[in-house]
């Protein structure tokens, strides 16, 4: 991303043309699935319609706060959505929140296309495959308004403030 050139030029001291961006993909069987196999929608979670979150224990993924985010929306919202967390054992909020721990990269397009939304509010992220794969998908995305999310998510994306759990939550 034109975020992280500049980041490495800086601390680097290296001229403007001495560096290039060239964005990250995502594999083309991303893509919205009309049709979901309920058979890997059960293996992680017991319903369609959750919030996702694809983090881990890594800080910048900013798993405390969006937890924090998301016990303020249970608390706020009529409708109680589960939450499904990859790769992170959390034992807060158990009676909705699902975590199986590794998702399958196969599997990945079935759960993006039964989300309701992604949740992204990581800290920091050179690029942020994790988004483009789930808009392939048609999922909505709510993602921070930091480091290189805004470019790589444009408008496309719902950006938030990732160290305020109340604006993730909203």
């Amino acid at each position: 991303s034109h975020f992280e050139c500049t980041r490495i030029r800086e601390a680097l001291h290296l001229p403007n043309r001495q560096i290039t961006a060239v964005y990250n993909g995502y594999s083309t069987h991303f893509r919205k699935n009309e049709t979901l196999d309920e058979n890997i929608i059960q293996k992680y979670i017991p319903q369609e319609g959750f919030l996702f979150f694809l983090g881990n224990t890594d800080p910048k993924k900013n798993a405390a706060r969006t937890l924090k985010a998301y016990s303020l929306y249970l608390k706020a919202s009529a409708i109680k959505r589960p939450l499904l967390i990859a790769d992170l054992k959390e034992e807060h909020i158990k009676a909705h929140l699902f975590y199986p721990g590794y998702i399958d990269n196969r599997d990945l397009v079935t759960l993006y296309s039964a989300a309701f939304a992604f949740l992204y509010p990581s800290l920091r992220e050179s690029f942020g495959i994790p988004m483009l794969e789930a808009m392939a998908c048609g999922t909505p995305v709510i993602t921070s308004n930091t480091s290189a999310m805004p470019e790589v998510a444009g408008a496309d994306a719902i950006l938030v403030n990732p160290q305020m759990p109340s604006e993730i939550a909203d």
